[in-house]
């Protein structure tokens, strides 16, 4: 997989265009975000056999139970391997990078956005900044 020309541009109007939108799951939520700015960036679509596959929580961990998962990072690591993204250490990943973060006992998927400091993961409204410190998992976009 590799990064289109000009991915820096179109990661910069993907941060942009999910500035006011509402979290929602099966639509804007961590996953498929993080999914739609890695297809944005690369035009390959990680989560095309996730799509539509959940309305809430309860289907999302329904869903990573069906692909033979015990939890988000496992799931994560699967699609990655199988869309052979090499798994990098967290403070290793810069900008465009995929990544793993914990907050509050959750885990949630995120995006390194453009200062290379923050990840972003969809929030109630918008995105969410995670300082380097919440990221426990990284992937090489």
């Amino acid at each position: 997989m590799q990064r289109r020309q000009g991915w820096e541009q179109i990661l910069d109007a993907e941060i942009r265009a999910a500035a006011g939108r509402h979290f929602e799951w099966g639509a804007f939520d961590c996953c498929l975000w993080v999914c739609d700015v890695v297809e944005a960036m690369t035009g390959v679509d990680m989560a095309a056999d996730l799509r539509e596959g959940y309305k809430d929580r309860n289907g999302a961990v329904r869903l990573i139970r069906k692909a033979g998962c015990r939890s988000l990072s496992q799931l994560c690591a699967n699609v990655a391997r199988w869309w052979a993204l090499e798994e990098i250490l967290p403070l290793r990943a810069g900008r465009g990078d995929v990544v793993l973060v914990k907050e509050n006992g959750r885990h949630s998927l995120a995006i390194v956005g453009t200062d290379g400091r923050y990840a972003l993961a969809t929030a109630a409204v918008g995105l969410g900044r995670m300082p380097q410190e919440s990221w426990v998992r990284a992937w090489r976009v």
